[in-house]
Parts: structure tokens; C-alpha cells; sequence
């Protein structure tokens, strides 16, 4: 049985000292976006959730509750003046029972320069347990885009211990080169983002292993995320401030039929709410 908790931004939640989310981030989590009382992507963040929870041992309870968590997503949406933007939920364990909290959350707030910074000292671990999930132990990525933001940089770019290149802190990545948009593999370390997932319908799109050279190479490079969208990226340097990727006068002019795709795919997939 699944136990669902709506809260408001004004709201609180009390847990036990000893609940597993609160002593060691023991949780799954989905960030959806909302625009126009359209819920985007409802079908792929459901799915993902429940494909993470599976590896976690209680994906059973969970794949049975779709119905019931909508009808919830609904009434809050509803219930807190339709101002919701950003939806998250936040599924896990407790001593007694399986829980899902359904929260709004705020945009965090991006700097204008659409810059990255090559971030080579703190390589994601492509072959951790929770590689490829979106757990509540997110400590290192917010700290790392906080960081990012302070010194005046759009994200960090983020390679794996391979020395390949794998995500940033919040966003899938792709790059054109020779006209065809590539996106690192999930064993890279990379999340496997809903967006991304849209984007890998297209007969433009693959998904390739890509090195630092192959970012020197690229006529454009894009992140992406279920909230932001997609982003077209200026430029990278690395961290003594020399240039890897500078989009200089380039027109990508394919990125219009990715971003239409993306949109029709949007609204068709879209609930209602």
C-alpha cells in the first residue's frame, strides 16, 4: 500500500531521525514540469520512477498506484491556485510504509551567460550502485552547481572516471558534429533524463561514447532537462580558463526540428489537469 502526502511550499513534514530518507537519503525522486495546467512527460517520469524503485525492492507496490498518484496530482495542483510550475515527488520507505510526497518546487536560478566549465576534478562515478537514478543523495551535484553559479558559469560539465564526458550537474548533454546530435551513453554515468529520451526518437539523434577531443570538434552543444528544456551552450573552458568549445558564428540549423519534435511530443504526451 502506497501512503500519498501532498504538501504546499508552506507546509512541513515530520519523519523519524531513524527513517532512512532522513538519516541517509534513501529516497527516488521526479522533477515534472507544468505549464497551462498540462502535466509534460507525465508517462516517461511515472515509468523511470517505477523501473528506479524496482531496483530498490518495492516497484511492485508502486507500478499499481499510477491512478491514485494522478488523481492526488491533480486535486493539489487544483487545491494550491493552479500557481504550481515545477512538480516534484519524492517516493520512499519508511519503518512502517511506502510514502510518496508530492511537492511544488521552485526554478533554481540560472545566470544569464550560457558558459560552462570543464570540471575534471570530481568525475562522476559511471559504475556506482546508484548511477543512473535520481536519489535524494544529490549533496554533491547541488553543491557543485551552487559553486559552479557563484564563480559566474551556466553548470559544471562533468566527465566520468574514464575521462569521458557524461553530464552536468543537472542536465543530459548532446553535441552536433558532422550533422548528427550525439548524447553520452547511459554508461557514462549519465542519468537517463525524460527529455533525452524524447530526443533519442529522432533519426537525428544517437547516443555515442564522447571524449574531450570530440568536444573540441562540435559545431554545437545543447543540455537538457525535463524543467529548462533544451539549452543551447556558448561556450566551455576548462579550469585554467582556456577555451574547449566556443560556438563562435554557428548556425545549427537543424535545432528547429528537434525543438518542433520535442514540442508535438510534449503536448500529445501531455495530462490534463
Amino acid at each position: 500500500m502506497l501512503k500519498i502526502i501532498t504538501i504546499d511550499s508552506s507546509d512541513y513534514l515530520k519523519i523519524r531521525t531513524d527513517d532512512p530518507l532522513f538519516a541517509y537519503g534513501m529516497a527516488l525522486f521526479e522533477t515534472i514540469a507544468i505549464e497551462r495546467g498540462q502535466l509534460f512527460f507525465w508517462r516517461r517520469h511515472w515509468e523511470r520512477l517505477v523501473h528506479s524503485a524496482q531496483f530498490l525492492g518495492f516497484g511492485e507496490i508502486l507500478s499499481n498506484e499510477q491512478k491514485a498518484v494522478l488523481s492526488a496530482i491533480k486535486s493539489f495542483y487544483h487545491g494550491a491556485s493552479k500557481q504550481t510550475s515545477i512538480l516534484k515527488l519524492c517516493l520512499f520507505q519508511s519503518q512502517e510504509e511506502l510514502n510518496l510526497i508530492i511537492y511544488p518546487r521552485e526554478p533554481f536560478e540560472c545566470t544569464r551567460s550560457k558558459h560552462l566549465c570543464l570540471n575534471e576534478a570530481y568525475p562522476i562515478n559511471e559504475r556506482s550502485v546508484i548511477s543512473g537514478f535520481k536519489t535524494h543523495n544529490y549533496f554533491e551535484n547541488i553543491h557543485l552547481l551552487k559553486d559552479a553559479r557563484e564563480k559566474g558559469f551556466y553548470d559544471y560539465l562533468r566527465i566520468n572516471c574514464r575521462g569521458e564526458l557524461a553530464e552536468t550537474t543537472i542536465s543530459n548533454l548532446f553535441l552536433k558534429i558532422n550533422d548528427r546530435y550525439i548524447t553520452p551513453t547511459l554508461d557514462s554515468g549519465a542519468l537517463p533524463g525524460v527529455i533525452r529520451s524524447v530526443l533519442l526518437e529522432s533519426d537525428l539523434f544517437l547516443e555515442s561514447v564522447i571524449s574531450l577531443e570530440d568536444l573540441k570538434q562540435a559545431d554545437a552543444f545543447y543540455i537538457m532537462n525535463s524543467v529548462q528544456g533544451i539549452v543551447a551552450i556558448d561556450r566551455v573552458s576548462n579550469w585554467h580558463n582556456e577555451i574547449v568549445f566556443d560556438i563562435g558564428s554557428y548556425v545549427d540549423d537543424s535545432m528547429p526540428i528537434l525543438a518542433g519534435h520535442l514540442r508535438t511530443l510534449e503536448q500529445l504526451e501531455a495530462i490534463s489537469l
